[in-house]
Parts: C-alpha cells; sequence; structure tokens
C-alpha cells in the first residue's frame, strides 16, 4: 500500500538473504506500507515449532552507514499430522461379498484405498485385524484358500508387503511400511473371492480393521 516507493508486487520466498522491501521516491519523501507475511501448505512439512529474527534495516544515499529499525522474532508452529483415511467409508469396518452363487464363473473382488497423512518424519506401518473368516449370516465360513488379498500401489513412496495375492489370514497383519522419512502415502488393498462349486448362495462378510503406528 506504499503511495510514493515502490515494493515488491508478488510474494517472495523468505530467504537469508538481505532483500529490498521498500524503495523510497527519487525525493526520498515520506511514506508508510504493509507487510504481509503468508504461510503456503506445510502439510509435506515435517511438524514442529520454527523460529527465526527478521532484522529490518534503513540505508541509502545520505547515510553514514546503515540504520537498524527493528528486530521481528517470527514463530510458525506446525502442528502434528498422523491419521489413517480408509475409503470407501462404509467399508470402513466390513468387508461383504453379497448374493454369491456357485455356479459363478468369476472372481468377486472388493477394493479398500488406504491414505496416511503424516508429517511427524518417523517410520510407521498400516496394520490390518481381521476379526472371523468369512462368513455367512448362519455363520458358514469360506474355506480360507478362496479368499486372497494384494495390495497396490498409488504412486506409493513406502513398500508394499503383498504385491501378489497370498490369502487372508485372521487376526494382525502388516500391509504397508512408509519409507525412511515417513512420507504421506497412499495404496490400495484388494481382496478377491474364487469361484467355488461348494459355496452356499448368500452374502458372505467379516469384520476388517486398519490401524496406524510409528515403528
Amino acid at each position: 500500500s506504499a503511495q510514493k516507493g515502490t515494493v515488491p508486487v508478488q510474494p517472495q520466498p523468505l530467504s537469508s538473504r538481505q532483500e529490498a522491501v521498500y524503495t523510497s521516491s527519487l525525493q526520498g519523501a515520506a511514506d508508510s506500507f504493509v507487510l504481509q507475511y503468508a504461510l503456503g501448505n506445510l502439510s509435506q512439512q515435517k511438524a514442529g515449532r520454527f523460529r527465526t529474527k527478521i532484522k529490518y534495516v534503513l540505508e541509502g544515499v545520505g547515510f553514514s552507514k546503515t540504520q537498524l529499525l527493528e528486530t521481528l522474532n517470527l514463530e510458525v508452529e506446525n502442528p502434528q499430522m498422523f491419521e489413517l483415511i480408509v475409503s470407501p467409508e462404509s467399508q470402513k469396518g466390513t468387508i461383504e461379498f453379497l448374493n454369491l452363487r456357485p455356479t459363478e464363473s468369476e472372481p468377486k473382488r472388493n477394493e479398500i484405498a488406504i491414505e496416511v497423512r503424516s508429517n511427524t518424519g518417523r517410520r510407521y506401518q498400516v496394520t490390518q485385524n481381521v476379526y472371523s473368516d468369512l462368513v455367512n449370516k448362519a455363520g458358514e465360513p469360506i474355506r480360507a484358500k478362496y479368499f486372497t488379498l494384494r495390495t497396490e500401489s498409488i504412486d506409493t513412496l513406502g513398500s508394499l508387503r503383498f504385491p501378489g495375492a497370498q490369502q487372508v489370514q485372521k487376526g494382525y497383519t502388516v500391509l504397508f511400511v512408509s519409507d525412511k522419512k515417513g512420507s504421506s502415502d497412499k495404496f490400495k488393498v484388494i481382496y478377491e473371492l474364487a469361484p467355488s462349486r461348494d459355496l452356499k448362495s448368500g452374502d458372505y462378510s467379516t469384520r476388517i480393521t486398519y490401524s496406524l503406528s510409528e515403528l
């Protein structure tokens, strides 16, 4: 908002170099202006409190030396973020295969997308907990060998533990381990049920939950 001098028109990255934030008119007329500091997207930056000092100095023709006007203590707090997002939301706790029939020839598929948002800078892992066999409403299970899972990349940075199909195991299984930086990441878990002649028609489901933990 300078009226007589000039100021930077576009936002400038803050640096440790000395930079001009205002240049007066040739006559050195009195003026006033406002400096605005803004933060960009910090989601990819490590969590924590960051501090620096900014010095404002006056210099120009007619000054015997540079004059220190003020020193500003600048502090930025980037809150810690460590969260697990499972989609679709409706399947966060249950995997279902509906209207199954023994005459079907194609496998049934159920896909879950998992996203981790983290700025702790520490490695982490994603684990699934399968509470039971895949069963129908009568509690009758499907033979375990027909129920498999695999993990698939979505521009994934970390390590996928099941790039090939593996039989789904009850209990806790590690699906994914982050890169060394603990970067935010995404991947898919694909559950597949192979066709079987000894299958009883109906709806089958099991409860599966996912957890996020640091290493």
